[in-house]
């Protein structure tokens, strides 16, 4: 088609509303999906007076620096670790003992602890030695 200027006419297709139309039903369909699907989550519950840490002095094994190893403020043989525990946590529910170390004590040593507190049944818990 000619216009009065001699020049023809030419048709374009305006996309900005085809765009537009198309990132809504996006969104759209993506809000609609992400309900059905999703990751279970625990969310931690409030906390109240009846969540009261136990009473007593928590369970600390400590390994010094020459391989020593302490349950509490008591020095112990390392090889009796596993029964000493066992026999401690008898009454406790939790079953947590925290694991303190010296910087200067080695990674075997720390391992073997840790392995014996794993073998104890101990919920094993991390210490700064503080």
């Amino acid at each position: 088609m000619f216009t009065s200027s001699g020049l023809e006419r030419t048709a374009s297709i305006n996309v900005t509303p085809l765009v537009d139309v198309c990132l809504v039903l996006l969104i759209i369909f993506l809000a609609a999906s992400g309900s059905r699907f999703g990751y279970e989550a625990a969310i931690p519950r409030e906390h109240s007076v009846l969540d009261a840490p136990p009473k007593g002095l928590p369970l600390v094994v400590r390994l010094g620096s020459g391989g020593e190893v302490f349950l509490n403020t008591e020095q112990i043989e390392p090889r009796l670790l596993v029964s000493m525990l066992r026999t401690s946590l008898r009454n406790r529910p939790d079953r947590l003992v925290f694991f303190a170390s010296d910087g200067a004590a080695s990674y075997g040593d720390a391992m073997s602890v840790i392995d014996a507190m794993s073998q104890a049944g101990a919920k094993i818990g991390i210490s700064d030695g503080s």
